[in-house]
């Protein structure tokens, strides 16, 4: 029993000694410092992301309000034009209709 014990111990030992030989090396000799730096390179990394997801939807939702308000002003300017210039009566009024609908951005284009 006490000949295992030993046995044991001494192979911790030289279990420990390995490990702080190969944390001696180069390549882990400032691993806590990495850890730190690449730490703090991630979570900056996390809230640049999260700023540009704020400007983003704010720049879109602006995009979507212009875009709207120069259709409405379009669409008062060929609906005057067109009770100018239409004398028919089978159609009343023309307009542009821009087809985006609120919220799907896969099909959006701001060509």
């Amino acid at each position: 029993q006490r000949a295992r014990s030993e046995g044991r111990r001494s192979e911790m030992v030289e279990m420990i000694r390995g490990l702080k030989r190969k944390l001696s090396q180069n390549e882990y000799r400032n691993v806590e410092e990495d850890y730190r730096v690449a730490s703090i390179r991630h979570d900056t990394t996390e809230m640049a992301v999260k700023d540009i997801d704020k400007y983003h939807s704010a720049l879109d939702k602006a995009l979507q309000r212009y875009h709207s308000i120069k259709i409405a002003e379009i669409n008062t300017i060929i609906r005057d034009l067109w009770a100018l210039t239409y004398k028919g009566e089978d159609i009343s009024n023309i307009e542009i209709v821009s087809g985006q609908e609120a919220g799907s951005r896969s099909t959006r284009s701001y060509n």
